[in-house]
């Protein structure tokens, strides 16, 4: 390769070098929000479950279960999938999008599954594979406030009150910035069982932390099945809104890690490049004094 060839290409690479770390940059500002957002939220998770587990207790005393609760035979699923909008993020759609799919499968061993697409790159996965797409929507990458969610979260629960007997969502779950775990939580119809499996896994500190407060008891006016049918659509909202918060911290954590990696990759090609410049620079510079010397040598 000539030396202008390889001088052209040092300059392309150190251009898509400022552009990553750009990205980078921009992508840790957003994790560094996102993150701080689904950690806040844990701790009202956990009060919502032991808030659930007070009423549950009361609803079984009153031998009364409420709609959001009871298990229908089962017809119809849908299985709410959350990626991101873009790419750029690692192996961050790959994961969720793979793991999905096998879920998916699973579920359909007992009854259709539909889905939900939240986020384009869940979308087009599916699309290419051919499935039904009940709903999609995109542009929550950087929502942060539970009204942005909460229309979505509705949609969900008339979903269940009028076509699906079961519905799932499935999203990455935030572990560290440099970890992110896919997951699938029942949405509806709820279950203490699988909304206790799900927190003591996640926060087992907290979990038990919150699990030991003394249990106090209540006077529910009119019941505690009135009160449960109407907490349950808030209770969703949340675990929508929450499941949300952590796919976005874990998008934007893998986004910046994979950014600083294109980074760092690109400047170790650089040094090569001008390794390589160097080497072609001199082979031409001694092959120049060659022609000097071999013209001289004729003159004489």
């Amino acid at each position: 390769m000539k030396s202008k060839e390889i001088k052209q290409k040092i300059g392309s690479v150190q251009n898509i070098s400022k552009i990553t770390n750009a990205m980078g940059l921009v992508s840790a500002v957003k994790m560094g929000k996102a993150q701080t957002l689904a950690l806040n939220s844990r701790p009202f998770a956990l009060k919502v479950y032991q808030i659930l587990k007070k009423l549950s207790a009361h609803q079984k005393k009153e031998g009364a279960t409420g709609f959001y609760f009871k298990e229908r035979p089962v017809e119809k699923i849908l299985a709410v999938v959350v990626s991101s909008d873009r790419g750029f993020c690692g192996p961050f759609n790959k994961n969720i999008l793979n793991y999905a799919q096998k879920q998916i499968q699973e579920l359909e061993k007992t009854a259709p599954v539909e889905i939900a697409a939240v986020g384009k790159k869940s979308a087009a996965f599916f699309r290419k594979k051919g499935r039904k797409i009940k709903i999609e929507f995109s542009g929550i990458g950087d929502f942060g406030k539970l009204n942005e969610i909460r229309p979505l979260a509705e949609l969900f629960v008339k979903y269940f009150e009028k076509e699906y007997q079961k519905i799932y969502i499935i999203f990455t779950d935030f572990v560290t910035t440099f970890a992110q775990e896919p997951c699938m939580v029942q949405l509806l119809p709820v279950e203490e069982r699988i909304l206790e499996d799900f927190l003591k896994e996640r926060f087992p500190k907290d979990f038990e932390k919150i699990m030991s407060e003394p249990f106090l008891e209540y006077v529910f006016e009119p019941s505690s099945k009135d009160i449960y049918e109407s907490l349950v659509p808030e209770l969703v909202t949340f675990e929508v809104y929450h499941s949300i918060l952590e796919a976005n911290a874990s998008e934007h954590s893998a986004r910046m890690i994979a950014m600083k990696n294109a980074s760092d990759n690109a400047k170790e090609i650089i040094k090569l490049l001008i390794l390589d410049y160097n080497k072609a620079r001199q082979e031409q510079i001694t092959s120049e004094l060659g022609e000097i010397t071999s013209a001289k040598e004729a003159i004489s």
